[in-house]
């Protein structure tokens, strides 16, 4: 927000000196309006708005070439920003500036949700004496295990100096990434979309899984212990002691009676030819294929954000007839991003299973 309020104020400066870019506004059309999402986009009649092009600007998947360009685009078009910026504060209204549909919409929106689930949900939890009791004794056992595992963790992932170096270099874009890059992740096939949702078919696939037992899909320190344990079989706590690779989402499962951790195989494995884990409350298990309403949701997946998102989406299958066959009792969470993303960066989501009608006869001949 600091870097688009500085770009506004040195487009505005700009138009009132009346200085010049060496690049017009005709020529605009033929020389930018190329660079949508970190992808050329060809000159199209109307190109791009100028926050686009100032979101292109800020984005780090924006080429430095690119983004020299579309600033002095920007610049060129001081007028017309300025006149934008005039005309919000003249009616008092800002939208116009930060359209909701736009990613600086978006992220504006993330932001209020993220600060929502911190004020509503995490901090009353935080201040919970238990809670503190609780956390001192995990991080504890934590830093326990880290000295038991770490050395063998380190070791399998120096096995290959140059896949370590790029573990890392991923790992720092992820940083600032919504869906993680270079991580596997099960494939679907979409069916429908909902107002906020998408209605998935979900292959079966392998997972490992830890029971978290009644109670404890939404309890930090319960997901945290699992969470650990399901890494250590990832990074060499097997029978072969082999580094069997990250992937994403983590998935979380909760029912009426209990809730479970797991991370998805690769696919070349699957539960009964992977590698058997070397903790026994680890347990590898295949997912049968699924059917999946699912909405997405940034932050924190904080037990009170789950239950909104779940309150949520049941309400919008039922005013769309889909059919919930456990009524909503059951549901699934998924969490895409590595812990030190960014909060109003992250990516998860709510599903449910669904049961879709098969399609008329009228839906599927051809037209």
């Amino acid at each position: 927000m600091i870097r688009l309020v500085g770009l506004l104020l040195l487009c505005t400066a700009r138009h009132a000196l009346s200085i010049r870019p060496g690049l017009g506004a005709g020529s605009r059309a033929h020389s930018v309006h190329r660079v949508r999402s970190g992808h050329r986009v060809c000159a199209q009649e109307g190109g791009l708005s100028w926050q686009e092009e100032l979101e292109n600007v800020l984005s780090l998947e924006t080429a430095q070439s690119d983004r020299e360009v579309l600033v002095k685009d920007l610049l060129s078009r001081s007028s017309e920003i300025v006149g934008d910026v005039a005309e919000a504060f003249r009616s008092g209204s800002l939208g116009g500036l930060v359209p909701p549909t736009s990613k600086s919409g978006k992220l504006i929106s993330d932001f209020e949700t993220v600060q929502r689930q911190v004020t509503e949900d995490l901090l009353p939890q935080a201040l919970k004496p238990q809670i503190l009791q609780d956390a001192a004794a995990d991080a504890a056992s934590a830093a326990q295990e880290a000295s038991e595992r770490g050395p063998a963790a380190v070791a399998a992932v120096l096995q290959d100096p140059a896949k370590a170096l790029e573990l890392v270099q991923q790992e720092a874009v992820n940083t600032f990434s919504r869906t993680p890059t270079g991580l596997e992740t099960p494939p679907y096939t979409p069916l429908r979309s909902g107002d906020g949702y998408e209605v998935r078919e979900y292959p079966s696939y392998g997972v490992a899984r830890v029971q978290m037992g009644e109670e404890s899909a939404t309890s930090a320190l319960a997901g945290s212990r699992s969470f650990r344990a399901l890494a250590a079989f990832v990074f060499g706590s097997n029978a072969q002691s082999e580094s069997i690779g990250m992937t994403t989402p983590v998935r979380t499962d909760v029912d009426q009676l209990s809730s479970s951790m797991s991370f998805v195989l690769p696919s070349k494995y699957s539960a009964a030819t992977a590698p058997a884990p070397s903790d026994p409350a680890v347990r590898l298990q295949q997912v049968e294929g699924q059917t999946l309403a699912v909405a997405e949701f940034t932050g924190f997946a904080t037990g009170g954000e789950v239950e909104r998102q779940r309150e949520q989406l049941l309400a919008k299958l039922r005013r769309d007839g889909v059919d919930i066959p456990d009524g909503g009792s059951s549901y699934t969470v998924f969490q895409y991003n590595p812990p030190y993303t960014i909060p109003w960066l992250r990516r998860n989501e709510l599903a449910m299973s669904v049961s879709l009608a098969p399609p008329t006869t009228e839906e599927t001949e051809p037209l």
